[in-house]
């Protein structure tokens, strides 16, 4: 399959995406609101919404503060360090948990539900596993494998074999 015709297709799939979401959204709205009421409903809404906009903004101020501590270190020895070690952080691990906090700011309960699976650790976990898994097999073209073994006769570079 040549890349226009995969560029075509995950175009048609986002448009679908995109036009179907809030269709998803409002049915699950309108029949939380038949089973615990409207009034219920559109308090739990603007409750997660609000949540969800702090923990964003508090998420945002840590990357900011990362970033400025980062910043400040360009002066010190090495002046290097990896986002994980200026943060504590997993970089993809900050985009989904951005990500989660970004579902849970806009109104509606499945995107909160979507928030919430980004912002648990477990789940998450899985997230960035198949987000790695398929990022590797798009890059190498295969699904990186382990052969269970044993090394034997394992010599440090630079040495010859033994016989």
């Amino acid at each position: 399959m040549g890349v226009l015709a995969t560029l075509r297709r995950h175009a048609i799939v986002a448009l679908v995406v995109v036009l179907s979401w809030p269709v998803l959204e409002l049915a699950v709205l309108i029949q939380l609101s038949h089973v615990i009421g409207s009034g219920p409903t559109v308090l739990a809404m603007l409750a997660t919404s609000l949540f969800g906009t702090w923990w964003l903004w508090v998420e945002l101020r840590s990357v900011g503060r990362a970033l400025r501590r980062r910043a400040a270190r360009q002066g010190s020895a090495d002046g290097q360090g990896s986002a994980a070690e200026v943060s504590g952080r997993d970089p993809l691990d900050q985009i989904l948990v951005l990500l989660g906090c970004a579902a849970l700011a806009f109104p509606g309960f499945v995107s909160d539900l979507f928030g919430v699976l980004l912002l648990v650790p477990i789940t998450r976990g899985l997230v960035r596993r198949t987000i790695t898994r398929g990022t590797a097999a798009r890059w190498t073209g295969a699904v990186p494998r382990v052969i269970k073994g044993q090394v034997v006769g394992e010599q440090p570079p630079g040495e010859k074999p033994t016989e």
